[in-house]
C-alpha cells in the first residue's frame, strides 16, 4: 500500500474517533469499513488506480450513510 493509500483512509477513518465513546455495534461497522478501505488502498500499489477504485466502489456511500448513522445516534434521534 502506498503512503498515499494509507494517508487517504486515515483521513476518512480518523473523524470517527470525533464520536468516541460507541456504540459497540456502531464501533463494528467502523471497524469493518475500516478493514474494507484498507483492503481496497492495499491492494492497490498506485494511488491514481485506488483513487479511482475507490471512487467506483461503494465505500464512499457506505461511510457516507455510517456517518449519519453515528450523528444522528449522537444527537438522539436514531438508535444504533
Amino acid at each position: 500500500m502506498s503512503d498515499l493509500n494509507r494517508d487517504m483512509v486515515n483521513g476518512y477513518l480518523i473523524i470517527f474517533k470525533d464520536y468516541q465513546p460507541m456504540h459497540p455495534d456502531l464501533q463494528a461497522q467502523v471497524d469493518d469499513l475500516g478493514r474494507r478501505m484498507y483492503a481496497l488502498a492495499d491492494s492497490h500499489s498506485d494511488p491514481m488506480t485506488f483513487f479511482q477504485a475507490f471512487s467506483e466502489s461503494c465505500l464512499q456511500d457506505d461511510y457516507s450513510a455510517l456517518m449519519s448513522k453515528i450523528v444522528m445516534t449522537k444527537m438522539g434521534t436514531a438508535e444504533a
